[in-house]
């Protein structure tokens, strides 16, 4: 048939997701659509099959996440006719579109399917924009496919009449539809996904970082068949899960802290502590102001207080008497940030000096010590060393959070089998069936042609079935089968001497 018009169609995506199973869609129009209101559709579709892509995108994408049942609904608005006059056709400048018809929809992940609306389900896929000016078909389900982005394709027939000739042609309408990840877990690790089927490959984060990977570094630690053992370490993690039902995950999150568990002086110079009368020793001894010594067998050894002071707090540490090489042990938590230690000689009241101050030294700690790391500092005052000495960093555990949270694996329908004849003569219909289940899809490839366990096939083609077992969410679908028409040669009929023959090459069977 010669084309004497171009049938255009303007397409509108309306959809809205919602948790429930396929019986109601609310619809919302996006915001991008005016047809309505004067403007232009973002598609169209024509019998000369220009198809503009449909771009689904921001909040108009279509999203399903793994586990989660959800619906949506796509509309299209028809056009009643529309002008065709540029086309040059005599007589020919309206074209009254008849009907739109929705043939299938390919490429949906496993465990979603799709469906019309009541209009269409009464009226065999199609729709007639004179009575319904919107055509609709609805994608729902749930679904464990593999996160991504999924090219779905809607088959559409759009017919039109003009001059009494009716034309009608199909026309494919890409859709996007996304995938995403069911997320799971708490404030402390998430993971994703959280529910799969048969078998889960889950990837896990620990939430909670250290405020300061030097001096209060974190640990993660991580069971994943909850028999209390530690089954891997790290921030980023995976693991697989094969075992039905819920998986309980424990995670444990531990930081440790520094602290300086002593210090130490080594030699104190006596020239910082010792030059005034009755200025040394527990007992206040003499000492020689001129010469520095101390008189009448003193030992004159020094009494030394030490103040350290850390980001995390401060300590005045007690005095050491008679003592040349102090020690001190502490408990003082290692913060951001430098150390400070002040050395002091305390002088008895009867000290014509008062205290001499042995100094002060700074130490920075810029990376993660190994427990019981010295650090060596002096103590100078104004440009002389009086004491020399060093501190021991030791490491302990600050805090500890165990938390959990559970995966959920979903058992697999078994694989479903289709038992039937591969071949069939033309005008003839088949039964395939399917192994006993609960649920049934039979596709054809281009979209869901039966839900019960037999289908009738009249046509050639490759036929699978998706079900989905009684107790399990997660469907399975069969490997292709394959109906060919059994075609014959016509037989000729010839006449011998002996009566009437054909010739039967391929051994057919024959019927006179």
């Amino acid at each position: 048939m010669k084309k004497l018009y171009t049938l255009a169609c303007l397409g509108l995506l309306v959809f809205q997701a919602n948790a429930q199973n396929c019986n109601t869609y609310p619809i919302v129009k996006p915001s991008w659509w005016n047809v309505l209101n004067g403007g232009t559709g973002p598609t169209s579709f024509d019998l000369g099959l220009t198809v503009d892509s449909i771009d689904v995108i921001n909040d108009d994408q279509i999203r399903f996440t793994q586990g989660q049942d959800t619906s949506f609904e796509i509309q299209y608005l028809m056009p009643v006719q529309f002008d065709v006059s540029d086309l040059g056709v005599p007589g020919v400048s309206v074209v009254d579109v008849s009907s739109v018809t929705i043939l299938g929809v390919s490429g949906l992940p496993t465990g979603l399917v799709w469906d019309l609306d009541i209009t269409g389900t009464q009226n065999g896929n199609s729709y007639n924009p004179a009575n319904n000016r919107y055509g609709a078909f609805k994608i729902c389900g749930t679904t464990f496919s593999p996160p991504g982005i999924y090219q779905v394709e809607v088959q559409v027939e759009g017919c039109g009449s003009a001059l009494g000739i009716s034309q009608c042609e199909p026309v494919p309408l890409p859709l996007e539809l996304e995938v995403l990840a069911s997320p799971g877990g708490n404030a402390f690790f998430s993971f994703s996904p959280g529910s799969g089927c048969d078998t889960v490959n889950v990837d896990f984060e620990a939430n909670v970082p250290s405020p300061d990977p030097v001096l209060n570094p974190v640990a993660y630690g991580w069971d994943f068949d909850n028999d209390g053992t530690e089954d891997a370490t790290g921030q980023l993690v995976s693991a697989t899960f094969t075992n039905p039902g819920p998986n309980v995950v424990t995670q444990s999150t531990t930081f440790d802290e520094f602290f300086i568990s002593q210090i130490r002086l080594n030699s104190i110079d006596q020239s910082c502590y010792q030059g005034g009368l009755f200025s040394e020793g527990a007992s206040g001894e003499l000492t020689d102001p001129l010469f520095g010594q101390c008189l009448l067998g003193a030992a004159c050894n020094p009494d030394v207080v030490l103040s350290v002071v850390t980001t995390s707090g401060s300590a005045n540490l007690p005095e050491q008497t008679d003592n040349t090489s102090p020690v001190w042990s502490t408990d003082i938590v290692v913060g951001q940030g430098a150390i400070s230690i002040t050395g002091t000689e305390l002088d008895p009241v009867t000290s014509l000096n008062g205290n001499d101050e042995l100094g002060t030294a700074v130490i920075s700690i810029n990376s993660t010590p190994s427990n019981g790391q010295t650090y060596n500092f002096t103590l100078n005052n104004n440009g002389t060393n009086c004491a020399s000495g060093n501190l021991t960093v030791n490491r302990r555990q600050q805090s500890q959070t165990i938390t959990t949270d559970t995966i959920l694996v979903f058992q697999a329908s078994a694989t479903p089998t289709i038992s039937g004849d591969t071949l069939f003569c033309l005008g003839d219909t088949i039964t395939l069936s399917s192994s006993a289940s609960d649920v049934y899809q039979w596709s054809d490839g281009i979209g869901v042609i039966g839900n019960a366990q037999d289908l009738s096939v009249a046509l050639p083609g490759t036929y699978s079935v998706t079900v989905t077992d009684a107790g399990t969410i997660c469907p399975t679908t069969s490997e292709v089968f394959v109906v060919n028409e059994s075609v014959v040669i016509q037989p000729t009929i010839a006449a011998s001497t002996n009566g009437l023959y054909i010739e039967n090459l391929d051994s057919n069977s024959v019927q006179w």
